[in-house]
């Protein structure tokens, strides 16, 4: 039956060859044997192997795969069925110490989750601004002229005449009120 290994089996830890190309990656595979590797006679382990663990370098990334070993019974070559979990690691830095210390490894190609999302808004809003500003910049529309304060002041000066005022058309409003009451 796959996806059922035994509880207490040693996995088998496979590495890519590209662990042993630069100093990082060592130092990367140690660590991942001492945290995956189980003691050969640890009292708690069958001494079998039913699961493989894989570790592949890809784009800077170490890629992880749980398989089981299957074995049928026509055939006599086992398989690898990927069971899972999977996962993939990016390291960022290794420091010499425990979070301190030298670095002995810096990831150049790592962007920060909250560097990557305000990039991204800003870009977001950089779009908006410039449509902001766009809507803004409406066309105005003057009115075409034809007169129209010149011949309102003409209609005040003929009112002016009619009523028989000395004053004009530009009056205080109170003596305009108080001739109306009249």
């Amino acid at each position: 039956m796959t996806g059922n290994c035994m509880k207490g089996s040693r996995p088998f830890l496979s590495f890519d060859s590209n662990f042993d190309n630069d100093a990082h990656w060592r130092l990367v595979k140690e660590m991942l044997v001492q945290i995956f590797g189980v003691p050969k006679n640890h009292p708690k382990t069958v001494p079998f192997f039913d699961h493989v663990f894989s570790f592949t370098i890809a784009d800077g990334r170490v890629w992880f795969r749980n398989y089981q070993i299957f074995r049928e019974q026509e055939k006599p070559e086992p398989e690898l069925i990927e069971i899972g979990p999977r996962f993939v690691l990016n390291p960022i830095k290794i420091c010499e110490g425990n979070l301190s210390g030298m670095v002995l490894f810096l990831n150049e190609k790592y962007v920060s989750p909250n560097v990557a999302r305000r990039e991204q808004r800003n870009k977001k809003m950089k779009g908006k601004s410039m449509r902001a500003i766009k809507k803004n910049k409406k066309k105005v529309y003057e009115l075409p002229t034809d007169d129209l304060e010149e011949f309102m002041a003409q209609q005040e000066l003929e009112r002016a005449e009619e009523e028989g005022d000395d004053e004009g058309p530009l009056q205080p409003a109170s003596k305009s009120i108080k001739k109306a009451r009249r």
